[in-house]
């Protein structure tokens, strides 16, 4: 989770184990709810109408946005390129995608709906 807040939100020095200098923030959670803000508020919107009419459950139209949010989420993360690596990141980590290393980041990203 740590890798993740400081990479979203960016760290002044010292990120992971304090081996690396500053990380600019890559607000990728937040860039992938805005874009896709539209599409979240229909399917609340279409789901509070099933719900009512009794042809789905909370439960339902939660894991429907939770998958939703997920995936858009993690094509975020592959998908950021901005702002770019520094030259010595991009040797290190022998690639320039911002966000992916080892993909670990992304394949953390999961929902849940507790009912």
């Amino acid at each position: 989770i740590s890798r993740a807040i400081w990479n979203h939100y960016g760290t002044r020095g010292g990120g992971w184990g304090g081996r690396s200098g500053p990380i600019p923030a890559r607000p990728f959670l937040a860039n992938a709810m805005r874009a896709n803000r539209k599409k979240y508020q229909n399917l609340m919107s279409s789901g509070a109408h099933s719900i009512f009419t009794g042809s789905s459950s909370p439960t339902a139209i939660l894991s429907k946005l939770g998958i939703l949010a997920q995936g858009d989420t993690q094509a975020e993360i592959t998908s950021l390129r901005s702002p770019p690596n520094s030259p010595v990141t991009i040797k290190l980590k022998g690639s320039s995608n911002p966000l992916i290393a080892t993909g670990e980041m992304r394949a953390a990203v999961t929902f849940k709906v507790d009912d």
